[in-house]
């Protein structure tokens, strides 16, 4: 009866607050038997070792993308601070943007009050071929944005019904 057969051993990894962080698996022990009280026990402390090791390093994580994200901030606030023309100011905050996101790509369109359009002015990446080019109000994705006044995601930009036909091979 104390024979391990077939058994499986999950020790859930718990947050702090109860969440579920994963699971331990621990199998075919090489006894063959059933582990015991006082193993549970050490497997329960382990799996709660294991937890707040988790939780330390994604807490760091955060702190350490926060840091970014500031000194991100600081770094554009110095490189406005050199600069005097808007567009070289504008090309400082897509670049700190896209270095931000850890991502090579980015763009900023600006509003052409006169005309009501939008036009975009700094691409970088997979943009960078589609300077000038414009959008009206609640047009693609900018254009959506614009019209709403609204942070929008859209997970796949090739099958967005409303995508702008310009962008829908981008990437």
């Amino acid at each position: 009866p104390a024979a391990w057969n077939r058994h499986w051993l999950l020790v859930p990894l718990l947050a702090p607050d109860g969440r579920r962080l994963g699971f331990i698996w621990a199998d075919d022990p090489s006894d063959r038997l059933k582990p015991s009280r006082p193993t549970l026990l050490v497997l329960r402390t382990f799996a709660n070792q294991a937890a707040t090791a988790i939780e330390s390093a994604n807490r760091r994580s955060t702190l350490e993308r926060g840091t970014a994200e500031l000194e991100a901030l600081h770094h554009t606030t110095l490189a406005l601070l050199e600069r005097s023309e808007p567009m070289e100011v504008m090309q400082a905050f897509v670049a700190r943007a896209a270095a931000l996101m850890e991502t090579p790509n980015g763009y900023l369109y600006r509003v052409d009050r006169a005309r009501d359009r939008l036009v975009l002015d700094v691409a970088l990446g997979l943009f960078a071929g589609h300077v000038g080019t414009e959008l009206g109000a609640g047009e693609g994705l900018s254009g959506r944005v614009w019209a709403e006044q609204r942070t929008i995601a859209v997970d796949d930009y090739s099958t967005w019904p409303a995508g702008v036909p310009v962008y829908v091979g981008a990437g």
